[in-house]
């Protein structure tokens, strides 16, 4: 089997996912953009945990016969990334402009369109790029996972730019897990460059 503690991050990161889940929609919330975009986000979070707990328990299992599986299953989870991070992208841009009426009346849709569009088109890409993996580290690699990072690293800077151009919102308290999420992944990062086989993206993103 796999080593347990990269087992059990997931597990913990889905415990908390579904606690935040069924916390957000169990309760009473306004009916705009952000809080349909925060419950998408929630969704995907939520998809991600469950993805990576099969894929690291089939990995485990070391059976040949599962590899083209645990290939389509980080495909599906990379899809999932990018969805998150187009997603976070469209918070981004409606809590910056949430005051700006004719800039996000003129722009959100077209965002949205745009992102719809780009992660459609990278789903199928996907489906073509290779997966290579590391079952004694447990871990992914090769041209799909630099693709997944390349177009989540785009939303990343779409997401700088949209502070750029209007900085009174920098500090707004909604933008709060926009600059966690930076430092939690910049914690991964280094983590990853000390040992590949420590998995917390799913608990960062939880």
């Amino acid at each position: 089997m796999t080593n347990l503690y990269n087992f059990y991050i997931p597990v913990c990161a889905l415990f908390i996912s579904v606690l935040c889940a069924y916390v957000f929609f169990s309760k009473k919330r306004a009916k705009n953009k952000e809080t349909a975009i925060f419950g998408r986000l929630l969704i995907y979070n939520l998809i991600d945990c469950l993805l990576m707990i099969i894929i690291l328990y089939l990995g485990g299992l070391k059976n040949d016969s599962l590899h083209s599986i645990i290939i389509f299953l980080n495909k599906l989870d990379y899809t999932t990334y990018v969805l998150f991070a187009s997603n976070f992208f469209l918070y981004i841009f409606y809590v910056v402009f949430k005051e700006e009426q004719k800039f996000k009346v003129k722009f959100y849709d077209f965002f949205f369109v745009l992102t719809t569009i780009i992660d459609v088109v990278f789903g199928i890409v996907l489906l073509f790029l290779k997966v290579n993996l590391n079952f004694e580290l447990m871990y992914s690699y090769g041209p799909a996972l630099i693709a997944t990072s390349g177009l989540c690293f785009m939303y990343f800077l779409w997401m700088i730019i949209c502070l750029i151009l209007n900085t009174k919102k920098i500090f707004s308290k909604k933008l709060t897990p926009f600059y966690t999420f930076i430092l939690l992944f910049g914690i991964v990062f280094l983590l990853n460059r000390i040992d590949k086989s420590i998995i917390v993206i799913s608990f960062i993103l939880s």
